[in-house]
């Protein structure tokens, strides 16, 4: 073993790669496993939209501020450290209204039909004509907190901050695992069969995850895979980002591209791509008033999800792998 407590993590998405940076930075040398096909994170648009809402009773979602509150930090040092430069922009995120009915509804979803407190929420006049603008809103509720930033420079950042420091990647994926009489998990990939030996397993290997699951003994209920693609359209026009949303539909509008999606279908395939690429536009100019044209360029992926749409993170407790499996799956 490489440390008196060695480290795989499983999974090269940004969970498991933002768990290796982390674990780097606290002075272990983690083993990165995993392929990059067909991942969430590579697929994600990027929009950090918690829609200025604090709910007090729930401590998920205090966490969740917290997050997109450090996430800033985190992706200034991130750059510095790698040297890599990282898009984002975190001037808040617009979600526009188009009549009185509309401006109800859309705060009613909002606040879930009850007032529980808002953070920095403010309600403006709709916005200017843009160069795809085919209508425009009455207003938009602005929440300037959130933001964007571009998941793919993040995923090339922290490998090269990793790579840099000498952190090994093994770009197979993990068959299956298990315990050793020594104490140690033993880890079996799938394609050389080679077996490799460590104290500590990170699980954050996304839709990955379910036969992992499986081989561990765990057993969770109403867990399944979402896929979803996300649309790059070119564009020219726009002196600053626009990040906007509507519902659970988002679009991040920069100098020379709009960023949309994504379209979510149950399993690992669409049934038709361009049918589902079709709608984000068509959902867009409905959405947003803007009529978006051209090529685009299409990244698919699948993520893992749980019926409540809950993470699962923390240590396994019982078991054969207590304290020695440490979850980290299921962001949605």
């Amino acid at each position: 073993m490489n440390s008196p407590k060695s480290f795989a993590v499983l999974g090269r998405g940004i969970a498991g790669l933002t768990a290796a940076y982390h674990l780097q930075k606290a002075g272990l040398v983690p083993t990165v496993f995993g392929q990059i096909e067909g991942q969430a994170s590579r697929a994600a648009q990027g929009i950090l939209c918690n829609k200025g809402l604090i709910f007090f009773e729930s401590p998920l979602f205090k966490a969740k501020l917290e997050s997109l509150q450090s996430m800033q930090s985190f992706l200034d040092e991130l750059e510095a450290e790698s040297g890599r430069a990282i898009p984002r922009s975190f001037g808040g995120v617009a979600e526009p209204y188009w009549d009185a009915a509309d401006y109800q509804t859309t705060v009613a979803r909002i606040y879930r039909h009850k007032f529980l407190g808002c953070h920095q929420t403010e309600d403006y006049p709709g916005w200017t004509a843009l160069p795809e603008s085919t209508r425009l809103p009455l207003g938009q509720l602005f929440y300037p907190r959130d933001g964007w930033f571009d998941p793919l420079a993040v995923l090339d950042a922290l490998e090269a901050y990793l790579r840099d420091r000498g952190i090994v990647f093994i770009a197979e994926k993990v068959a299956r695992f298990f315990s050793a009489a020594g104490g140690e998990v033993v880890l079996l990939t799938n394609e050389s069969s080679r077996e490799y030996s460590f104290d500590r397993i990170i699980m954050a290997a996304g839709s990955g995850t379910k036969e992992l699951w499986e081989a561990a003994g765990l057993n969770a209920q109403r867990m399944f895979f979402i896929g979803g693609q996300t649309l790059s359209v070119p564009r020219q026009g726009a002196e600053c980002p626009h990040i906007l949303a509507k519902g659970s539909r988002s679009l991040t509008l920069l100098a020379d591209q709009a960023i949309l999606g994504s379209s979510s279908w149950k399993d690992f395939e669409s049934d038709d791509l361009a049918a589902d690429a079709a709608q984000l536009l068509k959902e867009t100019e409905q959405n947003f008033g803007l009529q978006l044209t051209g090529p685009y360029q299409s990244r698919t992926g699948v993520r893992f999800r749980f019926k409540d749409r809950m993470p699962v993170v923390g240590w396994v407790s019982t078991g054969p792998f207590a304290q020695k499996l440490y979850l980290l799956t299921g962001f949605y």
